[in-house]
């Protein structure tokens, strides 16, 4: 951060006692050197003047001056010391608590750098700098506290409300605490008073994503790549994510490509790069595993040879293996295979749940194409059945056919066979399946009871820097403990249908967490929770919902899309989101939504008064643990528990 220094203080002869004639000509020499703007320079004369005459390091002038000159050279150490000296001299000397402060924030010590500048505001309330300089510290250090920010940030504006430096660090406090109407107002007002800052329009373009706001995003970080293009690679990287997320995928590359022309050791825009990867029109799985090998060379693997230590690096690139299906080591990632990648992300961060989930599922063997074409659907899964001796799917695109709430619903639980027929041919049709009010009253009050702690509280933990909107969905992991009844009432009505989805009477569990949807919520983007080329190439996987509170079709609720469980690489995603029917899944407390991870849907916009909480957990039948999940779960739990007729611990082979 830029760091604001008090005025040198102007020495003259008579400043000081002489005692001696040798040391006036480094002292003259400093001075000299000070006056003319040059710092650095003036360093080391002030250091020979006070070597050669001792009164100098006990006069307050001398000191503040020698302070300013080290820090100026990088000399923080000095620097701190001689600030320190004047404050023993001259204790209620305000400038000597700001210098210090100055010195103690730019070295890191950022609590220590609070103290001064407090310090100095009690002897001088009315110093705008310093209550800059003390929102800053207070955004940085160990224990960043955003509202003591923002009260000092905002105390330093009304004494210098044409400030634009503190109105960015004021929108930067905002930010932190997800405050993002607020925080971009006070990016424009700093855009409004220094236009030409180019760090103010990325930040307008992060927080306009945050709001939902693609067009006004992409416009501010355009506007701060074209005031500084040496600096544009965090703004190409961000608007690359962005582009991406909104399936603009060649426009994403080409701003990852440009991030890296301005920056060709930019880690997170190679990361971005990687995440780009689309194969040939008409290419067979092995031709695309194939592109995706040397695909990696010139993206994941120099992501990693550039950062070694990149546990998210070696994730990303165990993601892509797996997506498509590559299982055994890569030569273009150090010869390791995607469990040896996970293994090493765990090794360097062991609170990575993603790392740890694929670790402790490691030991399995990727599910065959046939098996999850046979149980899930697909383009060839009349066909698998037929093989397999089942009788024959529906097609994928007859999911559009009668796709109503009414339509995708079963009314009782499938513990009969007319009810298990229904529910099975609602399944393969759709990729989903709901059934209104599953769980119990009682049941359903408790697991909301438990999602509303962990809501306010910071027991669990906290997942909402993965969600869009975060402002608005709170999204977190919660203690399989705490959701035991629940969960063993859902299993013993479902666990002949989940066994028939899934192809095992013991599914594992890989998720355990919720989201709350608050009013005012946007609507999400369409998605998959899995890409569809994971169904070919690992695992049998669905996700399963739990409405806790009656759910009307404004409170945020899901809305999903009927049979694009089915996938033709011919047809976009675009094109599917617009040709198939959109359905909200408006209903009452206690149901129980299962669909498919490659089903796509999203969280509508909460235009309602009321929020909206739902429980979710996934699990996962034969094969690998999919990759692409966020993997909501607690660290205690991952890889522990399996989900039959109730929750019991995984056995484990």
């Amino acid at each position: 951060m830029g760091l604001l220094q008090r005025s040198l203080v102007i020495l003259t002869a008579a400043c000081v006692t002489v005692a001696a004639a040798e040391w006036r000509a480094s002292l003259q020499a400093a001075m000299t050197t000070q006056q003319a703007g040059d710092l650095v320079g003036a360093a080391p004369h002030y250091r020979d003047a006070m070597a050669e005459h001792e009164p100098l390091r006990q006069h307050p002038a001398v000191l503040t001056n020698f302070g300013l000159a080290a820090q100026a050279e990088g000399a923080l150490a000095d620097a701190i010391d001689a600030f320190r000296a004047v404050l023993e001299r001259t204790p209620e000397d305000c400038n000597a608590h700001y210098n210090l402060g100055n010195a103690l924030a730019e070295e890191g010590a950022h609590e220590e750098a609070t103290q001064a500048f407090n310090e100095c505001l009690r002897l001088n309330p009315a110093d705008s700098e310093a209550y800059y300089m003390l929102g800053l510290s207070s955004l940085q250090g160990s224990s960043p506290d955003a509202e003591a920010a923002t009260e000092a940030l905002r105390t330093s504006l009304a004494m210098a409300p044409g400030d634009p430096k503190a109105h960015v660090s004021l929108g930067d406090a905002l930010m932190q605490r997800q405050l993002w109407e607020e925080s971009s107002a006070s990016y424009r007002r700093a855009a409004t008073l220094r236009p030409t800052h180019a760090g103010t329009w990325a930040s307008l373009g992060y927080v306009a994503e945050e709001l939902g706001d693609v067009a006004a995003a992409e416009a501010s970080w355009y506007k701060a790549i074209r005031l500084d293009p040496s600096a544009g690679a965090s703004s190409y990287t961000n608007l690359g994510a962005m582009l991406r997320r909104q399936d603009r995928v060649s426009e994403a590359r080409a701003a990852y490509t440009a991030a890296l022309v301005t920056s060709p050791t930019a880690v997170e825009a190679y990361l971005g790069l990687g995440r780009t990867f689309q194969a040939s029109a008409g290419a067979s799985q092995q031709e695309v595993a194939a592109e995706y090998r040397r695909f990696l060379g010139g993206t994941y693997g120099v992501a990693l040879t550039l950062q070694p230590q990149n546990a998210e690096a070696y994730v990303a690139v165990g993601e892509g293996l797996r997506m498509y299906g590559i299982h055994d080591a890569v030569a273009e990632v150090g010869g390791k295979t995607a469990h040896q990648l996970y293994e090493t992300a765990l090794a360097l961060s062991p609170v990575n749940t993603c790392a740890a989930t694929h670790v402790a599922f490691g030991g399995r063997s990727p599910t065959s194409a046939a098996e999850v074409e046979a149980l899930m659907g697909g383009e060839d899964s009349a066909s698998a059945e037929t093989e397999m001796g089942e009788e024959a799917l529906m097609p994928p695109d007859r999911g559009a056919i009668g796709a109503t709430l009414a339509a995708l619903s079963v009314d009782r639980p499938p513990t009969d066979g007319a009810a298990m027929a229904e529910a099975r041919d609602k399944w393969r049709r759709h990729g989903l399946v709901v059934f209104p009010g599953l769980l119990s009253a009682k049941a359903t009050a408790a697991l909301l009871e438990h999602v509303r702690a962990a809501q306010h509280g910071n027991h669990t933990r906290d997942y909402t820097g993965v969600t869009r909107d975060k402002s608005h969905r709170c999204h977190k992991a919660l203690p399989v403990a705490e959701a035991v009844p629940a969960l063993d009432e859902i299993g013993n009505q479902l666990r002949g249908f989940l066994e028939a989805a899934l192809g095992t009477p013991a599914p594992c569990l890989l998720e355990s967490g919720f989201m709350v949807t608050a009013p005012g919520a946007a609507a999400q983007l369409f998605h998959r929770d899995v890409a569809p080329a994971v169904v070919s190439a690992s695992s049998i996987t669905v996700s399963i919902q739990v409405s806790l509170v009656d759910t009307a079709a404004t409170q945020g609720a899901l809305e999903v899309i009927p049979g694009s469980h089915g996938f033709d690489p011919s047809i976009t995603e675009r094109e599917r989101q617009q040709t198939l029917p959109h359905v909200p899944v408006a209903v009452p407390a206690g149901t129980v939504t299962v669909y498919a991870l490659h089903t796509m849907h999203r969280g509508s916009a909460n235009t309602h008064t009321a929020d909206r909480p739902f429980y979710f957990f996934s699990l996962v039948g034969s094969g690998l643990a999919p990759p692409g999940l966020a993997y909501t779960i607690e660290p205690e739990d991952i890889g522990r528990w399996q989900f039959g007729g109730k929750v019991q611990p995984r056995a484990v082979a």
